[in-house]
């Protein structure tokens, strides 16, 4: 099967506290696993999506390509935050869908887009009134190696990272994949289907392989 590759939304941020900020968005991330077949030929899948943003909130996917099915349960809650320097709140949703089949499906953050409650950036170096979007690619079809459905690579972040200017430092992100594939990660290209902001800031490099 072909390595899976791990998109990343990466850059630099600079911010300033203002009420207006509450809902605005640093980062985020989506993985699957599929739990059961049924008889009839349906599928459930759960998906664990993690959002970063300045007030503890959460935004809602809208289905963008495929049959993303139904959703059968929800929840949320607060997994971590600091309101010592920055504000910053991080969030994790975790979903079921029943589906009809295992055929691939995305499924894109944010639902829609107001300017004090949904879908920007953190004011930061690209301005401060840039969207952001988050799509998730979901693949339950049946690896030849296992014989089971396929599951997506897992990964974690901090809700923001502080980075001294003229000190190197070199950060590690955890990824494990259940499949046990290669994974890659690069930076999300910048188009609006990836991340209308991401680019790879000056003086940073990337290992794809890890």
């Amino acid at each position: 099967m072909a390595p899976l590759m791990l998109l990343l939304q990466l850059l630099l941020l600079v911010s300033n506290a203002s009420a207006y900020y509450y809902y605005r968005y640093y980062g985020g991330s989506v993985t699957f696993s599929p739990k059961r077949q049924y008889s009839n030929g349906t599928y459930e899948v759960e998906l664990r999506t993690k959002q970063a943003h300045y007030h503890c909130y959460h935004n809602t996917p809208v289905c963008s390509s495929g049959d993303c099915g139904t959703v059968t349960h929800t929840s949320s809650a607060s997994i971590s935050y600091n309101y010592c320097s920055y504000y910053w709140c991080q969030n994790e949703a975790v979903t079921t869908r029943k589906l009809s089949s295992n055929r691939p499906f995305e499924i894109r953050y944010p639902m829609y887009f107001n300017y004090y409650y949904a879908g920007y950036w953190i004011s930061n170096t690209g301005g401060s009134y840039v969207v952001w979007t988050m799509t998730a690619h979901v693949d339950l079809g049946t690896r030849s190696d296992t014989g089971e459905s396929n599951r997506s690579p897992v990964t974690a972040m901090p809700g923001l990272i502080r980075v001294s200017r003229h000190c190197p430092r070199t950060f590690n992100l955890p990824v494990f994949d259940p499949d046990a594939d290669r994974v890659r990660c690069r930076y999300a290209a910048p188009t609006p289907y990836e991340c209308s902001l991401c680019y790879q800031p000056a003086g940073f490099s990337l290992d794809q392989e890890g």
